[in-house]
């Protein structure tokens, strides 16, 4: 799969890159994890990889390492993560 950002943001990139994972269950699950050293300029993707043995169901997605501190309190560059549905992987026929 591949997590992507149309949104520009002038945020530094931080020394080792952004840590994009996907967990599943959402709190304390099983993780994979993806670094990316690009900026967000509008056009901002990193491709994840999920085992076949991924657990399928509600995943979180998102930005570990996203520096908040420079964020304004209407929220709008806080929202580094999300939520999508992992399907599980057919089983081949013979």
């Amino acid at each position: 799969m591949t997590v992507s950002s149309k949104d520009v943001c002038r945020d530094r990139v931080p020394d080792a890159g952004w840590e994009v994972s996907v967990t599943q269950p959402i709190e304390g699950g099983r993780r994979v994890s993806v670094r990316s050293s690009d900026r967000f300029d509008g056009s901002w993707s990193v491709p994840i990889t999920l085992p076949r043995d991924f657990p399928a169901g509600e995943t979180a997605v998102g930005i570990d390492n996203w520096d908040y501190s420079f964020c304004d309190d209407t929220g709008s560059c806080a929202a580094v993560s999300g939520v999508l549905q992992v399907e599980a992987a057919p089983t081949p026929t013979p």
